[in-house]
């Protein structure tokens, strides 16, 4: 399955299991921070209903685990 044709659950199920399969291949926008975030983001989980998906991040919004590099 492409990632085109993903539900938000299926890209939730992916950053759940923090799985490096999926690192660059998405990202995840967090409503409630404002922050993005990488799916291997060690951070807190956040709710299913604050997360957008999307295929790249905005540079000025990643979070402070994934822009130094230390999520995985």
């Amino acid at each position: 399955m492409e990632l085109q044709d993903f539900t938000p659950r299926q890209f939730y199920r992916a950053l759940a299991s923090r799985d490096a399969r999926f690192d660059g291949r998405f990202f995840v926008g967090v409503t409630s921070t404002g922050i993005y975030c990488r799916p291997i983001c060690r951070v807190r989980l956040p709710k299913l209903d604050n997360c957008r998906f999307f295929a790249s991040a905005s540079a000025t919004g990643i979070c402070a685990a994934c822009s130094t590099g230390s999520s995985a």
